[in-house]
Protein backbone atom coordinates (compact mmCIF):
# COMPACT_ATOMS: atom_id res chain seq x y z
CA UNK A 1 0.00 0.00 0.00
CA UNK A 2 2.84 2.39 0.87
CA UNK A 3 4.52 1.67 -2.44
CA UNK A 4 1.29 2.41 -4.31
CA UNK A 5 0.83 5.71 -2.45
CA UNK A 6 4.47 6.66 -3.08
CA UNK A 7 4.12 5.82 -6.78
CA UNK A 8 0.94 7.93 -7.05
CA UNK A 9 2.61 10.92 -5.36
CA UNK A 10 5.69 10.56 -7.57
CA UNK A 11 3.57 10.49 -10.73
CA UNK A 12 1.50 13.45 -9.58
CA UNK A 13 4.59 15.53 -8.76
CA UNK A 14 6.10 14.63 -12.13
CA UNK A 15 2.96 15.85 -13.90
CA UNK A 16 2.95 19.13 -11.96
CA UNK A 17 6.63 19.69 -12.73
CA UNK A 18 6.09 18.86 -16.40
CA UNK A 19 3.33 21.46 -16.69
CA UNK A 20 5.73 24.28 -15.77
CA UNK A 21 7.75 23.76 -18.95
CA UNK A 22 6.57 25.62 -22.03
CA UNK A 23 7.83 25.75 -25.58
CA UNK A 24 10.58 28.32 -25.99
CA UNK A 25 14.23 29.08 -26.58
CA UNK A 26 17.31 30.35 -24.75
CA UNK A 27 20.06 32.56 -26.24
CA UNK A 28 23.43 31.94 -24.62
CA UNK A 29 26.31 34.43 -24.25
CA UNK A 30 28.21 32.28 -26.74
CA UNK A 31 25.57 33.16 -29.35
CA UNK A 32 24.08 29.65 -29.42
CA UNK A 33 20.29 29.37 -29.40
CA UNK A 34 18.77 26.38 -27.64
CA UNK A 35 15.28 25.37 -28.83
CA UNK A 36 13.03 23.22 -26.67
CA UNK A 37 11.04 23.76 -23.50
CA UNK A 38 11.82 26.38 -20.84
CA UNK A 39 10.88 26.73 -17.18
CA UNK A 40 11.79 29.84 -15.20
CA UNK A 41 11.31 29.33 -11.48
CA UNK A 42 10.71 32.59 -9.62
CA UNK A 43 9.76 31.28 -6.19
CA UNK A 44 10.13 33.13 -2.89
CA UNK A 45 12.90 30.83 -1.77
CA UNK A 46 15.05 31.41 -4.82
CA UNK A 47 14.34 35.14 -5.25
CA UNK A 48 15.96 35.03 -8.72
CA UNK A 49 14.92 33.33 -11.91
CA UNK A 50 16.32 29.81 -12.29
CA UNK A 51 16.18 28.56 -15.85
CA UNK A 52 15.59 24.92 -16.65
CA UNK A 53 15.76 23.75 -20.23
CA UNK A 54 14.39 20.51 -21.63
CA UNK A 55 15.14 19.03 -25.01
CA UNK A 56 14.51 15.43 -26.11
CA UNK A 57 13.41 14.45 -22.57
CA UNK A 58 16.72 15.65 -21.09
CA UNK A 59 16.37 18.42 -18.49
CA UNK A 60 19.19 20.65 -17.27
CA UNK A 61 19.50 23.81 -15.22
CA UNK A 62 21.18 26.63 -17.10
CA UNK A 63 23.51 29.04 -15.35
CA UNK A 64 21.70 32.40 -15.53
CA UNK A 65 25.04 34.18 -16.02
CA UNK A 66 25.46 32.43 -19.37
CA UNK A 67 22.04 33.51 -20.72
CA UNK A 68 21.38 36.70 -22.71
CA UNK A 69 17.64 36.23 -23.37
CA UNK A 70 14.95 33.60 -23.38
CA UNK A 71 11.37 33.06 -24.45
CA UNK A 72 8.81 30.93 -22.65
CA UNK A 73 5.54 30.55 -24.56
CA UNK A 74 4.72 34.14 -25.60
CA UNK A 75 6.77 35.82 -22.84
CA UNK A 76 10.13 37.25 -23.88
CA UNK A 77 12.86 38.15 -21.34
CA UNK A 78 16.19 39.95 -21.77
CA UNK A 79 19.00 40.35 -19.25
CA UNK A 80 19.80 43.99 -18.50
CA UNK A 81 21.13 46.14 -15.66
CA UNK A 82 18.58 47.19 -13.08
CA UNK A 83 18.60 49.84 -10.37
CA UNK A 84 16.60 48.13 -7.67
CA UNK A 85 16.19 46.82 -5.03
CA UNK A 86 19.75 47.91 -4.25
CA UNK A 87 22.35 49.80 -6.24
CA UNK A 88 25.81 48.26 -6.44
CA UNK A 89 28.89 49.55 -8.19
CA UNK A 90 28.73 48.23 -11.75
CA UNK A 91 25.03 47.47 -11.39
CA UNK A 92 23.21 44.17 -11.12
CA UNK A 93 21.86 42.15 -14.00
CA UNK A 94 18.37 40.68 -14.09
CA UNK A 95 15.81 39.30 -16.51
CA UNK A 96 13.24 41.85 -17.63
CA UNK A 97 10.08 40.93 -19.49
CA UNK A 98 9.55 42.79 -22.76
CA UNK A 99 6.05 44.30 -22.58
CA UNK A 100 6.16 46.53 -25.66
CA UNK A 101 8.93 46.48 -28.26
CA UNK A 102 9.88 49.06 -30.88
CA UNK A 103 11.95 52.25 -31.11
CA UNK A 104 11.11 52.52 -27.43
CA UNK A 105 10.86 49.30 -25.44
CA UNK A 106 8.86 48.93 -22.23
CA UNK A 107 10.32 46.41 -19.79
CA UNK A 108 8.93 44.92 -16.59
CA UNK A 109 11.27 43.84 -13.79
CA UNK A 110 9.86 41.76 -10.92
CA UNK A 111 11.71 41.09 -7.67
CA UNK A 112 10.91 39.85 -4.19
CA UNK A 113 10.64 42.20 -1.21
CA UNK A 114 11.15 40.56 2.15
CA UNK A 115 8.96 42.36 4.66
CA UNK A 116 10.44 40.65 7.71
CA UNK A 117 14.00 40.84 9.03
CA UNK A 118 16.52 38.47 7.46
CA UNK A 119 16.50 35.00 8.95
CA UNK A 120 12.77 34.84 9.59
CA UNK A 121 10.21 33.08 7.45
CA UNK A 122 9.27 34.63 4.10
CA UNK A 123 5.50 34.40 4.59
CA UNK A 124 5.06 38.17 4.34
CA UNK A 125 7.20 38.63 1.24
CA UNK A 126 5.73 40.02 -1.94
CA UNK A 127 6.67 40.70 -5.55
CA UNK A 128 7.52 44.29 -6.47
CA UNK A 129 7.29 45.39 -10.12
CA UNK A 130 9.34 48.19 -11.67
CA UNK A 131 9.07 49.44 -15.23
CA UNK A 132 11.96 50.53 -17.44
CA UNK A 133 12.23 52.21 -20.83
CA UNK A 134 14.96 51.31 -23.29
CA UNK A 135 15.40 53.63 -26.27
CA UNK A 136 16.71 52.22 -29.53
CA UNK A 137 20.51 52.25 -29.59
CA UNK A 138 20.88 52.51 -25.81
CA UNK A 139 22.47 49.76 -23.75
CA UNK A 140 20.95 50.44 -20.33
CA UNK A 141 17.28 50.95 -19.54
CA UNK A 142 15.90 53.88 -17.53
CA UNK A 143 13.86 53.19 -14.40
CA UNK A 144 10.44 54.86 -14.54
CA UNK A 145 9.16 55.71 -11.07
CA UNK A 146 5.67 56.80 -10.06
CA UNK A 147 7.14 59.74 -8.18
CA UNK A 148 8.01 62.47 -10.68
CA UNK A 149 6.61 60.41 -13.57
CA UNK A 150 4.76 63.18 -15.42
CA UNK A 151 7.63 65.68 -15.25
CA UNK A 152 10.19 63.10 -16.39
CA UNK A 153 7.99 61.84 -19.22
CA UNK A 154 7.10 65.37 -20.43
CA UNK A 155 10.81 66.08 -20.79
CA UNK A 156 11.37 62.73 -22.52
CA UNK A 157 8.51 63.31 -24.99
CA UNK A 158 8.86 67.07 -25.53
CA UNK A 159 9.35 66.47 -29.29
CA UNK A 160 6.16 64.36 -29.49
CA UNK A 161 3.29 66.91 -29.33
CA UNK A 162 0.42 64.43 -28.94
CA UNK A 163 2.06 62.45 -26.13
CA UNK A 164 3.38 65.62 -24.48
CA UNK A 165 -0.13 67.13 -24.43
CA UNK A 166 -1.69 63.98 -22.99
CA UNK A 167 0.88 64.03 -20.19
CA UNK A 168 0.57 67.77 -19.61
CA UNK A 169 -3.23 67.63 -19.27
CA UNK A 170 -2.88 64.57 -16.98
CA UNK A 171 -4.91 62.35 -19.33
CA UNK A 172 -2.02 59.88 -19.35
CA UNK A 173 -0.52 58.84 -16.04
CA UNK A 174 1.83 56.14 -14.78
CA UNK A 175 -0.84 53.48 -15.30
CA UNK A 176 -0.91 54.40 -19.01
CA UNK A 177 2.78 53.62 -19.57
CA UNK A 178 2.13 50.85 -22.10
CA UNK A 179 -0.29 53.07 -24.03
CA UNK A 180 2.32 55.87 -24.09
CA UNK A 181 5.01 53.54 -25.47
CA UNK A 182 2.61 52.15 -28.10
CA UNK A 183 1.68 55.68 -29.23
CA UNK A 184 5.36 56.65 -29.47
CA UNK A 185 6.26 53.56 -31.49
CA UNK A 186 3.33 54.05 -33.89
CA UNK A 187 4.39 57.67 -34.54
CA UNK A 188 7.96 56.50 -35.26
CA UNK A 189 6.92 53.98 -37.94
Amino acid sequence: MKRFLFLCLYCLSSLVFAQEFQKGWVIMISGDTLQGEVNDDFSKKKSMRILSFRQNDVTRIIDKDSVVAYQKDSLYFVKLKYERPIQLIGGMMGFMQVIEQGNLTLLQFDYWIQSEPTGQKLSNSYIQTDYYLLAEGEKEPTLIKKFGFRKKMMKFFENQPFIYQQLKTKKWKYKHLQQIVKAYNQKKK
